[in-house]
């Protein structure tokens, strides 16, 4: 049985093996591409709830703002407030969105998108 790194061919077919971090990494990405273009059809859609768009903006602000509830110096728990409160920040927007926008979204976006929380 051939391991799982041996078992990814590179995609133009010469045979090469390709390394199994670079194809995470463009998987990754994919998915990134995916994701962000399907919260910016919510995000522009007419029917999205004003309060959802405005949860979304909260998010991508948290992000990128340098202020955080709890500093970053402060061990394990810096880093964890990012990683709690930005995702339930999108999970709230995300419940809030009727699910026929969430189709048209994702129909729009070839359907290859995150699963709407339930």
């Amino acid at each position: 049985m051939t391991n799982d790194v041996e078992a990814r061919i590179d995609l133009q077919g010469s045979g090469a093996r390709e390394p199994l971090l670079k194809y995470s990494l463009q998987e990754m990405r994919r998915g990134l591409k995916t994701s962000l273009s399907y919260y910016r059809a919510i995000y522009e859609h007419p029917r999205t709830p004003r309060l959802s768009k405005v949860l979304l903006w909260v998010a991508i602000a948290y992000l990128a703002s340098p202020i955080d509830i709890i500093p970053d110096f402060v061990p394990i728990l810096g880093q964890l407030d990012d990683m709690v409160i930005v995702p339930l920040l999108l999970f709230l927007a995300l419940r809030m969105i009727p699910g026929e926008v969430a189709a048209e979204c994702s129909s729009a976006n070839s359907g290859c998108l995150p699963m709407r929380p339930l």
